[in-house]
């Protein structure tokens, strides 16, 4: 069963998101990027008891002199092995060979698993590992039994490498799609790591045109406006990612070479407070998420990190 388009462009868009802060957190160890990149695993229902899952790697720079294969792992947290049968009982690795020779440096790959069937009355509770053979697996989720029935639930894992100090576990970062040399769609993308919110709040986009400080009038003098729109954060679940699209709008020529994107999330209809996510760096509780620069090929967008050095 094929994941719909839209899904799929979602979780590539959270692992471009992941991506940025996995580069902060591996330059903070000053430890090498991790061989297979990094991996997120989607899981499209069959049926309440049969699962497909989709490995999505993407590679964040590595070069491969050969072809590899990709491996998932299924087994409980207190014993090896595990129960899954598709359709006679199966082996406790599932791998898939994997072009990494032809990986470009920001190359995603999409690969699909099973499907698994789960027989009534094994007992869940399992995790799934994976990535690429010959590096450590990552864990990627846990699939567990439903409360109220027998049906899979998928949990996924999303490393825990958000610093302490930040008050709102909520990650945010851009992707532009251009519609002529001049014009972009943005789209922001949220994770929510593990945050709770009783009201929706909404999500704001902002063009500057220095790369500290706030001051709108520049950038709204070149009819840049900022932007918002609400979001229903209130029913995010704690691994919620969610897209915000804005747009289109126009860099125009008389703008200066750069042209800094900031977004966030505030309380539109109450304080209007903004929150402190992940990356807001400047005091005004905004993330700077990329940048627009003149070349002579046009102008450019260049996604920033998450996570500011320091």
């Amino acid at each position: 069963m094929d994941l719909p388009k839209r899904w799929l462009e979602i979780w590539i868009l959270a692992l471009l998101l992941l991506t940025s802060v996995l580069r902060l957190a591996t330059a903070e160890a000053q430890a090498p990027v991790a061989p297979g990149g990094l991996s997120l695993l989607v899981c499209d229902e069959v049926s309440p008891r049969t699962i497909a899952l989709k490995l999505i790697l993407l590679n964040p720079g590595r070069q491969f002199d050969t072809d590899g294969q990709a491996r998932l792992e299924f087994g409980r947290p207190d014993a090896p092995g595990h129960p899954f049968e598709s359709p006679a009982p199966g082996p406790r690795t599932v791998n898939l060979p994997v072009k990494c020779s032809e990986w470009a440096p920001d190359h995603v790959e999409v690969l699909s698993f099973g499907p698994f069937s789960l027989s009534e009355g094994v007992p869940t509770n399992l995790e799934v590992r994976g990535g690429l053979v010959g590096d450590a697996p990552t864990l990627l989720g846990t699939l567990t039994a439903g409360d109220r029935d027998s049906s899979l639930q998928f949990r996924r894992a999303f490393p825990a490498i958000l610093p302490a100090t930040k008050t709102h576990r909520v990650i945010v970062t851009a992707v532009c799609e251009r519609t002529d040399a001049r014009r972009f769609v943005v789209k922001l993308a949220y994770l929510n790591c593990g945050e709770r919110f009783e009201t929706d709040l909404s999500a704001f986009l902002h063009f500057e045109l220095a790369p500290k400080g706030e001051d709108l009038d520049p950038a709204i003098a070149l009819r840049l406006l900022p932007s918002s729109r609400r979001v229903n954060t209130s029913t995010w679940r704690p691994d919620e990612l969610t897209v915000v699209q804005f747009g289109p709008f126009e860099i125009p020529r008389d703008a200066p070479e750069h042209v800094y994107l900031r977004a966030g999330l505030y309380d539109q209809f109450g304080t209007p407070e903004r929150l402190d996510l992940a990356g807001s760096d400047d005091g005004t509780g905004r993330v700077l998420v990329g940048t627009f620069t003149h070349t002579p090929a046009g102008v450019l967008f260049q996604r920033n990190v998450v996570l500011p050095a320091g």
